[in-house]
Formats: structure tokens, sequence, C-alpha cells
């Protein structure tokens, strides 16, 4: 839905109070016509906020609407998020804040994390799918839920997303996604006639960009090949829903105005290179001298979260460790943060190489994996992350067996019992730290 309606609005108009002109489609007109269901349900992640409107846009995940109120006889006017940034910086400016909106409002603003990475965008974020992207059929079960009238649900135009059409590049075949961008004839005419010819083999879209992959082109075949397929899927789109038809050759030249925008060196992931491996074996064990291994533990019960951090030398001896407990809306986000908790306290004591070891897997997937598919929930976190990664000259993920990461599991249990907020360093750690530290050792 994001794609759709950056597409459609240009930065002059914006979808919230966009008002329907002549000549607009009628899809177009439907989703106007069905806002509402949309209103409530979005929201934008923030990383420069120059076409993000302060009052009018949601933007703030944990505020309730997602939009803030100004602070009762403030005088200060500002229109864009970005405008709430430090001149010259991506930090929140706290004292604007302060002067603009309630305390309460001003402190959830200055917790939004801000990215740093230049890749990463201003993203619509549909809060109803993990993955933060629309779906019909995330959309149609919130109109269930909602008990909407049958006339409200008929007004948004479901066939034209449901149901299973006849391919509109070629009407030849039933569309599909392998059919759409590989074997449909305007895609092999687009693929075939573009300066370097791109085959098309295979019988699964995995197979045909594995193919593209393995060529020795430093990433000239994918890319080309990427920036094709995003714009044949634009044209069919504006064949579906504004009966506009594009031929072949401006579908090329528009692919490769786009192939010429992309940055290799930067199109590569950091953290793409980080290690994340799987131990099957129920012990706490150090695999080199030259780390200092961080075991990392979350638990989360009824809006209520805590996480441990533990960390340990070679030779068993205790380094540090940190408990914290905090309000939450979900059992990931407590172990996202879990994750950045155990990296905090290896930069509390400056150390250059790190393993960090925890029981679940899906957090450090999303680190080291494409940006664009970190779950929305846990996006501001996970990004945070990636920043920190960058101090240390080597880092590494281990994912461990629940019995192995016992002890930062004691040390939540005991933060919990006695609602502890603290950092130990070696010489003051909790004594069943160090009796089981001593236990392993023997």
């Amino acid at each position: 839905m994001g794609s759709v309606i950056s597409c459609k609005v240009s930065a002059e108009y914006f979808f919230w109070d966009y008002q329907v002109k002549q000549g607009d489609s009628n899809t177009w007109k439907d989703m106007i016509a069905v806002r509402n269901i949309f209103t409530n349900n979005c929201c934008w992640f923030i990383r420069f906020g120059d076409n993000i409107q302060i009052w009018n846009d949601p933007w703030i995940p944990n505020l309730p609407g997602f939009r803030p109120t100004m602070l009762q006889n403030s005088i200060i006017q500002v229109t864009w998020v970005s405008e709430l940034f430090v001149q010259g910086q991506k930090i929140w400016n706290v004292e604007l804040l302060l002067e603009l909106f309630p305390l309460d409002q001003a402190e959830i603003i200055s917790q939004i994390y801000i990215p740093q990475e230049e890749e990463v965008q201003d993203k619509l974020i549909w809060i109803k799918t993990p993955s933060g992207k629309f779906t019909t059929k995330s959309c149609y079960k919130l109109l269930s839920d909602n008990n909407l009238t049958t006339s409200s649900m008929a007004e948004f135009p479901w066939k034209q997303f449901w149901k299973k059409n006849v391919c509109p590049l070629c009407n030849l075949a039933e569309e599909s996604i392998f059919h759409l961008f590989f074997s449909c004839q305007f895609d092999l005419e687009v693929f075939q006639n573009s300066p370097i010819l791109i085959e098309t083999h295979g019988e699964t879209v995995m197979e045909v960009i594995s193919h593209w992959l393995a060529y020795p082109d430093q990433g000239i075949i994918p890319n080309l090949g990427s920036c094709l397929m995003w714009n044949i899927w634009k044209i069919r789109n504006d064949l579906v829903f504004n009966n506009n038809h594009t031929a072949v050759g401006i579908c090329i030249h528009k692919a490769l105005e786009d192939f010429e925008c992309l940055d290799l060196h930067h199109a590569l992931n950091y953290c793409s290179e980080i290690q994340v491996n799987q131990n099957n074996f129920a012990a706490w064990e150090l695999q080199s001298s030259t780390f200092v291994k961080t075991n990392v533990d979350a638990t989360y019960n009824n809006g209520k979260g805590a996480v441990a951090a533990v960390a340990v030398d070679f030779f068993g001896n205790h380094l540090g460790c940190g408990a914290i407990c905090f309000d939450t809306f979900s059992a990931a986000m407590a172990e996202a943060k879990a994750y950045g908790f155990g990296i905090q306290l290896a930069r509390r004591l400056q150390l250059p190489r790190v393993i960090v070891e925890v029981d679940a897997s899906e957090i450090p997937k999303a680190v080291t994996g494409n940006t664009n598919e970190i779950p929305w929930s846990i996006r501001s976190t996970v990004l945070s992350i990636r920043d920190r990664i960058k101090d240390f000259s080597e880092i590494k993920f281990v994912v461990i067996p629940r019995d192995a990461n016992s002890i930062t599991h004691d040390l939540i249990q005991y933060a919990i019992s006695n609602y502890i907020n603290k950092w130990w360093y070696h010489d003051e750690s909790p004594n069943f730290i160090m009796q089981r530290l001593t236990f392993s050792e023997e």
C-alpha cells in the first residue's frame, strides 16, 4: 500500500488529506473513499522526515493515533518532522520537543531511534502485518474484526487485488509471479532487448535469480535484472489501475535510469559479513582467547520485559554484567532489546572482539539480513544495533540452546524479583553469578 500511495501522490499532496480530482482512476477514488481504514493502522518509520507532516501524518509508533498534540500556548511554527532534529544532525532537538509537545509525548518522541545508514529511507508501515507490508488479507480481516457494514467493505475494490486474472501485459496466460516477470511475451522482449542480454532460464523465480547471482560480474546482471523487474511491475500496475500502455523501449529506458542510480559499494550491507552460527551443545564454552563472550537473554509477560547480559573472558573470569526491567509490547521487542543490551555491555567494557550468544535466532537474522525485511515492530532497535556493531573490530552472533544460557536467565529472574536496573563490574557481581562461573570451571 505504501508503494501505491508513494507512486500515486506527488510531493505536494498527501494521502491523508488528498481531494479526489477529475481524471483520477476509479481504483484510486475507491481507496480515498475508504481512507479511514488506513488512518489508524499506518505509521511512518522515520529516517529523514522531510516529507512527513508533524500534525497530519502518523509517525509516532508508541502514541495512540500515532500523531502528537501541540502544547497549549506554544507559539513555535513547524510543519515537517525533519524540523525537530538538531540542525545538521539526525538526532532529536529535545529542547524544541519540550517546547512543542506535552511532556509524555516529548519523551516518547525522543526515544524514537533515527537510523544513520544512508540507504535507509522513510517508510510507511502497515501495522497489521509483522513485516509492515500491506496485504489485502490483513485489511479484509481488519474490516471483519471491526464489524464494518457490508456496504463499507464492498466499497474497496477487492476483486482487483484477489481474483486470478489473465496477465494484463500479454492477455495470453493466467497471471502468476513467474509468468509476470519471466515468461510473458512482453518480459521476454524487455530482457532480450536490454543492453546486456539477460537470460531467464529456470522453472522458478529463485532459479532464475540464482543463475543471475552466479555471474562473476560484480553484481551487474542481478542489479540490472532487478531494475528491469521493478519497471515491469510498475508498468503492469499502470496498465491495471490507469489503463496506460507502455512500450518495451520505454520500460528498458526507465530501468537503465534506475540502474545508473545504483551505488554498488554502498549497496553492500556491512552486516551481511557478520557470522551467525548455530551451537547445539548445552555448554557455556569459549572458542578463542581473543574474544570475550557476552551472553544475553530476555523475558516478556503481559506488557513487562526484562533483559540481562553477562560478559566472561576466555579464562572464565567475570568482566561485567547488567540487567534492566522495562515496559514493552511484545516478546520480539524484548529479544531485540536484549541484543542491544549485550552490545551496550561490550561497549561499556571497551571490548574489541565479541561473541554475542543468545537462545533466539530471529534477531541476528534481522541484524545481518536485508534492511527492507526487518519486521516493523523491531526495525528501530535492529538498526540501532547495526550502528553499534561498527564500533567493534570483530563481532559474531551465536545461537545456543536455552540450557546453555541459564546464567543470564538466572540474572533476569533476580532482576525481576528485586526490580533492579543496574550494571555490575568484574568485582561486584551478584554472588550467584560467581558461584555459577566457579561451578562451570569445575
